[in-house]
């Protein structure tokens, strides 16, 4: 397994910018975490006591960069709800409790920080498919501002109930 230090001069890696604040620009928070090939994701690792970091001291690198963009805040708000989430709970599930970190352009492959929003996890998961019905999105945006990911209602269910053919995505799902 082939491991990447952020400490040196900055250099591309499968689409991925590791130092894109330049030589100098990364915190304290960067010093010392290398990168590895996880799936079709990069990990950082050797993060022991960082923040963000699992019990083995690693996170998925475009959180870590979100991270980084916004100055290592430890708490955000979903970009698109505005509720307030924070990197790490002891809830469980904790993924539903949790910042994502949004590709705003759906290539998740695309690690820059320009790229990259904050997220609920039902935000993240409903965007790409309700986007294309604006005025649906946008209601239910403003709605779930106040309820909890976890316990939001299953959204393709209600654009069902009004309307909205939504039956390519459980063609999307059985070709998985």
């Amino acid at each position: 397994m082939k491991l990447h230090t952020l400490r040196t001069k900055p250099e591309p890696f499968a689409g991925q910018f590791l130092n894109w604040r330049g030589a100098e620009g990364f915190s304290s928070t960067m010093q010392n975490i290398k990168l590895e090939k996880h799936g079709k994701y990069l990990r950082a690792v050797n993060m022991h006591g960082h923040p963000i970091a699992d019990n083995r001291g690693r996170t998925p690198y475009h959180r870590l960069v979100l991270f980084e963009k916004l100055d290592c805040a430890l708490s955000a708000q979903c970009h698109w709800c505005e509720f307030p989430l924070q990197w790490k709970t002891n809830l469980s599930p904790a993924f539903q409790h949790v910042i994502n970190a949004d590709h705003l352009d759906g290539d998740t492959t695309n690690n820059h920080p320009g790229n990259l929003v904050p997220s609920c996890w039902w935000c993240n998961a409903n965007r790409s498919w309700a986007e294309s019905y604006p005025i649906f999105w946008e209601q239910w945006r403003k709605w779930m501002k106040y309820v909890p990911p976890a316990i939001r209602p299953n959204l393709p269910e209600i654009a069902k109930d009004c309307g909205i053919d939504i039956d390519f995505l459980q063609e999307a799902n059985n070709g998985c």
